[in-house]
């Protein structure tokens, strides 16, 4: 353990720490490191002012067991807490402000981010990710990120997870209050990761984009309340994005007689892995050697594995050696993708508001997955529309409304929806929503009244006339070809 720089013990276990307060210098103010084991560091306070020689982070948790406890952390330049490769760490009712990161986690295991009160940052309030893992063990797993308090952030992201996260729940944040320039781009952002839930968070009034998911393979998103963001620019963000990983790769290999030459070019890290290892290659050059494993780039196995990495520019120059004399030519770009994920229960609009802020309750682009959308989501009140669906992937199932003057059909939010009238109506349909080939299908009831009347639009073919008893309803499908809608049949009416 160090405190303020100084060596206070090589080892330290089973022990409280109570009560320290630092002063500028050092590189760390609190360093609790590999060897600390059930350490419990309690309301200490750390606060710089910004001058050159201050601590670059406030706490920092390496060992096993650790526990940071109603500390107060302000001004720091780097990090307010720091827990890297961390195991069961407890980071619990702490406050941090003016930091560039509230709360950071690289490759920690088992660890609960609970109840903080993180405000003023440039980076994230919690960021977390596991860097270069060589093998499975290595990994990051298990994460609770729990009844956190992230507002009055200047810039970044509220809470961000990258880099291969793994297992972690992000449930019951309130997110808030990062509404004009410099703001928060995303309250939450999560990329290239797996198994990730987000439940009952509550983002609202943040600047930009509210829960933004690219490349993450295994997700659900249910019980969150998205509200009024996209206030640095009104209508320019939707409350939940789906989208294409922003890391993308280019890999060309060629030779024979087992050896490959490969180049890469792209826009984040390039990696070969399997399920159980991984070993960066790097988008800014480097060197090394493949730990024990088997490595593929499109079906070709390869090990030992060896790079070189040489970068000009974007281009990683390396060679891949394949067993026995074979010899493949490989090209592959690629992109994560969101997969396997659903999404339920969710309010994402507009609260009070007289315009709408965001453009949309969710986005979909860039060709996810196996995405499945349960019913109970609340779309409404978005400025554009509930979801805009640029491709395919995205499962709805079922939504119902009440309405009295007119129908916005958004089949991206439901391929099934039923409305009740309380009034004549006019029907739209928001052909951007729906994918050519998608089968819709509408439900019309009358309320106890009755008698009230659909009028559609001309981009719905063979619509018809809907039957006028009061508390009985009419059916219709249609098939959609890209630009109109047209009936599979007559309709059935006052059932």
């Amino acid at each position: 353990m160090k405190f303020l720089g100084a060596n206070v013990a090589t080892r330290v276990e089973r022990v409280e720490v109570k009560n320290l307060e630092g002063a500028p210098g050092g590189a760390i103010a609190l360093d609790l490191g590999a060897g600390d084991t059930d350490v419990l560091a309690l309301a200490c306070r750390f606060m710089n002012d910004g001058a050159s020689g201050n601590h670059s982070d406030g706490v920092y948790v390496g060992g096993t067991g650790v526990r940071v406890q109603g500390c107060y952390v302000n001004g720091v330049g780097d990090t307010g807490i720091v827990a890297e490769n961390a195991v069961g760490a407890q980071i619990t009712g702490n406050t941090v402000a003016s930091a560039t990161q509230g709360i950071g986690l690289s490759n920690f295991t088992g660890g609960e981010v609970t109840g903080n009160d993180i405000s003023s940052t440039t980076y994230a309030g919690i960021g977390a990710e596991f860097a270069l893992p060589t093998a499975a063990t290595q990994r990051a797993k298990r994460a609770a990120i729990v009844g956190n308090t992230i507002h009055d952030c200047t810039t970044g992201k509220g809470i961000f997870i990258y880099n291969r996260a793994q297992d972690v729940t992000v449930s019951g944040n309130p997110i808030s209050n990062s509404p004009v320039p410099p703001a928060l781009d995303n309250a939450i952002f999560a990329d290239d990761s797996y198994n990730l839930n987000f439940s009952g968070n509550t983002i609202a009034n943040n600047g930009g984009y509210g829960l933004t998911i690219l490349g993450v393979q295994g997700f659900s998103v249910v019980g969150n309340f998205i509200v009024n963001n996209s206030l640095a620019a009104s209508g320019s963000y939707p409350g939940i994005l789906l989208a294409q990983s922003n890391a993308t790769y280019s890999v060309t290999c060629t030779g024979g007689s087992g050896v490959e030459t490969c180049s890469y070019t792209g826009t984040g890290n390039f990696d070969f892995q399997t399920d159980d290892v991984v070993q960066n290659v790097g988008a800014t050059g480097g060197s090394g050697t493949s730990p024990a494993g088997i490595w593929t780039i499109t079906g070709v196995t390869a090990t030992p594995y060896t790079n070189t990495c040489a970068n000009t520019g974007s281009v990683c120059n390396f060679t891949l050696n394949l067993p026995g004399t074979t010899s493949s030519n490989v090209t592959t770009t690629a992109a994560k993708v969101p997969n396997q994920g659903m999404i339920a229960g969710n309010k994402s609009g507009s609260s009070g508001q007289a315009t709408p802020s965001q453009n949309y309750g969710m986005y979909v682009a860039g060709g996810p997955t196996a995405i499945k959308i349960f019913p109970g989501n609340d779309f409404t009140g978005n400025l554009t529309g509930g979801i805009l669906q640029t491709s395919n992937g995205v499962d709805s199932a079922f939504l119902s409304a009440i309405v009295s003057t007119s129908i916005v059909f958004d089949a991206s939010v439901a391929k099934t929806q039923e409305f009740t009238l309380t009034g004549s109506v006019t029907f739209t349909l928001k052909s951007y929503s729906t994918i050519a080939g998608d089968q819709i299908n509408v439900i019309i009831c009358q309320d106890a009244a009755g008698n009230h009347t659909i009028t559609w639009p001309s981009n719905v073919k063979g619509a018809m006339t809907i039957g006028s008893t009061a508390s009985k309803c009419s059916a219709q499908s249609f098939v959609f070809d890209g630009t109109n809608a047209y009936a599979l049949s007559a309709g059935v009416t006052n059932l």
